[in-house]
């Protein structure tokens, strides 16, 4: 049985960032060293989801962001640090689980910048044209914050949709939103609001699977850009926890971004050279 919705929303109300105790050790690591630079510290939180979203989304309370290396130049260090102490590490039963939900995260967020700038060389996109790479990154990093709040928070209701899931052919926000009472978009864009995280990526978190929806043309074409590249990265495996159903591309969001199906193959060939090439990046944000 479904939880009811005041019950659902006091978890998220309370819900605090969560990450792997290597990752809370090593950026509590850079925070203390007087040599590290804001720039190193940046590219570690950007690998994780949900500390990057506490940060941006204290820091956007105050202004508008949508970049972690301005969110921790505009609340300090110390604000930051403060984040981190409130950061829990992540239960050991569901590491496994949130480390895969981080990896199609990060995923989504290098083929976005892979998709966005194939776009923009071929002048088919003019929106988004504010964004830079790392801004553009947080467009696919952040996409499905919800995922996350069902395995931390609602693990039993969890459960009950993997094992439904076993026997559907339908998607798995389904089985998520028949055990637990809201679908992970539902989830995501609740708990974006709650954290004041920037409205692209609240729509985002809402809207991905059906980008077209959205009224707001750029928040649209945003939504667009998410949904075609997580449908990539997750064609290729890199799916998160249990979501094993592969929704195809929406027509409508192709043609959003003036985008031909047969194209896409290229830009997977992209990404895999490009995600074989990171070296900073701990796959799951150090869980091992």
């Amino acid at each position: 049985m479904s939880l009811p919705l005041p019950t659902i929303a006091s978890r998220v109300m309370t819900f605090c960032p969560v990450s792997f105790p290597r990752t809370i050790a090593k950026l509590q690591g850079l925070l203390n060293n007087q040599n590290a630079t804001a720039s190193v510290i940046t590219q570690l939180l950007v690998t994780d989801p949900l500390l990057c979203a506490g940060v941006l989304g204290q820091a956007n309370a105050l202004k508008p962001c949508l970049s972690a290396a301005h969110a921790i130049s505009s609340l300090g260090l110390e604000a930051v640090q403060g984040i981190l102490r409130a950061t829990e590490p992540v239960p050991e039963d569901r590491r496994q689980l949130l480390s895969t939900w981080c990896d199609e995260a990060n995923a989504t967020g290098l083929m976005v910048r892979i998709l966005v700038r194939y776009l923009r060389g071929r002048r088919r996109i003019f929106a988004l044209q504010n964004l830079d790479d790392e801004s553009l990154h947080l467009l696919g990093l952040l996409h499905n914050l919800g995922h996350a709040v069902a395995i931390v928070s609602f693990p039993e209701q969890y459960r009950v949709a993997t094992a439904a899931h076993t026997l559907s052919s339908e998607p798995f926000r389904q089985q998520v939103k028949d055990a637990l009472g809201l679908a992970p978009g539902d989830l995501g864009y609740m708990l974006c609001r709650q954290w004041r995280l920037p409205e692209m990526i609240s729509l985002t978190n809402r809207f991905v699977n059906h980008p077209y929806e959205i009224e707001d043309s750029e928040a649209a074409t945003a939504a667009a850009v998410v949904h075609v590249s997580r449908t990539l990265v997750r064609a290729l495996g890199l799916v998160a926890g249990h979501d094993r159903h592969l929704d195809p591309i929406e027509d409508q969001a192709l043609g959003l971004l003036n985008l031909r199906s047969g194209e896409c193959e290229a830009l997977m060939v992209q990404f895999l050279d490009a995600w074989d090439d990171q070296e900073d990046y701990e796959p799951g944000g150090g869980a091992l």
